[in-house]
This record gives structure tokens, C-alpha cells and sequence, in this order.
């Protein structure tokens, strides 16, 4: 998986809450430690969210990176245990290889599979929409 080191989140919000608010959305970007551990970024994306967003409709949610390079190695933080670090980057590292084999929708968090859980139908989507399957 590629190390990210910056990453941006965007938000639409509906028209009615654009109307209301006096904003479509916003953007915000924040530097982070290079990373490759998934919840390491979502922590972050949710940071950006929660401080940003006031209760508004949303419409779309865009999600960015950048500088993005090759995991050649690890750098460990010096203030977290070294054993959980390597314990954390394996299990991101078997996780992307089953995703990568078996498909995304092979292994999902138990929440998806709750009534409301939306990861298995958006699986079948390319970029949230049908993806030419419309006519099947």
C-alpha cells in the first residue's frame, strides 16, 4: 500500500442547506505523518469532519491524497510500543493482501453487515454509481 503524507477532505452540502448556510461545503487539508495504516487516516479525516462540519445536509464527500511513494520501510514512532506498530502494520499489510485476492467485499467490518450497512452494495459501484450495469 502507498504511504500518504497529506490528505484533504471535502464536503458538499445540499442545495437547501447551500441556501440556508451561505456555503456549498468546504475543504480542508492537513499534513500527516507519513502513514500507510488505514485508521490512521480515517482518524484524521473524521478530525477534519468533526471540526468542520455544523449539522448541514450533506450531498457528496470527496476524499484526497497526495504525496503518495512506494512503503520501502517503516518508521516507528518513538512514543508508541514497538510491538503494536509491528502488530498493526501486519494486520494492514494480511488485510490488503485478502482485499487484494478475494475483493473488497470479502472482508468488511461486522457493522456493514447491519441493517443500514452500506459497504457490500457500494462494493458492486464504481465511484458510487452503477458503472454501465444500468441496462442489466
Amino acid at each position: 500500500m502507498p504511504i500518504i503524507s497529506i490528505e484533504a477532505l471535502g464536503i458538499g452540502f445540499s442545495f437547501h442547506d447551500s441556501e440556508i448556510y451561505g456555503k456549498s461545503g468546504f475543504h480542508q487539508m492537513l499534513s500527516i505523518d507519513e502513514t500507510d495504516d488505514n485508521q490512521a487516516i480515517v482518524r484524521q479525516l473524521l478530525y477534519l469532519f468533526r471540526n468542520n462540519w455544523e449539522g448541514q445536509s450533506i450531498r457528496n464527500v470527496a476524499v484526497y491524497c497526495s504525496k503518495l511513494t512506494n512503503n520501502t520501510g517503516r518508521s516507528l514512532d518513538l512514543f508508541a510500543k514497538v510491538d503494536t506498530q509491528i502488530k498493526t502494520s501486519k494486520l494492514n499489510q494480511i488485510i490488503d493482501e485478502i482485499h487484494h485476492k478475494y475483493g473488497f467485499s470479502k472482508l468488511v467490518f461486522a457493522n456493514s453487515l447491519d441493517k443500514g450497512g452500506t459497504a457490500l452494495e457500494r462494493a458492486k459501484l464504481v465511484g458510487g454509481h452503477n458503472g454501465g450495469n444500468s441496462y442489466e
